[in-house]
């Protein structure tokens, strides 16, 4: 990380990692309906938090818009999210849809 970016290191030490297939039940004990997809695209481990309530805040995802037809894996992405349901997605890039 350079130094003037403004940016912390994130120690890891002590943080629970959640399993994709428990991430309904984790949410839930903290007051969250929804759950967590895993969403590979500009990076292998980006996921996407789903609320029940049809709002997505995607990780590390490519937009739609900026996708080459050949990109398969965002492709894909894009499609499970649409599955669930959303109506409004927040991107980690580009303008809330």
């Amino acid at each position: 990380m350079k130094k003037d970016s403004g940016y912390v290191d994130i120690e890891v030490t002590g943080i629970n990692a959640i399993a994709v297939n428990e991430s309904r039940e984790k949410l839930r004990s903290i007051g969250i309906d929804g759950e967590i997809i895993s969403t590979p695209g500009h990076s292998p481990d980006s996921v996407t938090l789903i609320l029940d309530e049809g709002i997505a805040f995607t990780g590390d995802l490519t937009p739609e818009i900026a996708l080459p037809d050949d990109d398969v894996i965002c492709r894909s992405s894009w499609k499970k999210i649409y599955g669930k349901k959303v109506t409004k997605i927040y991107p980690a890039h580009g303008k809330i849809k």
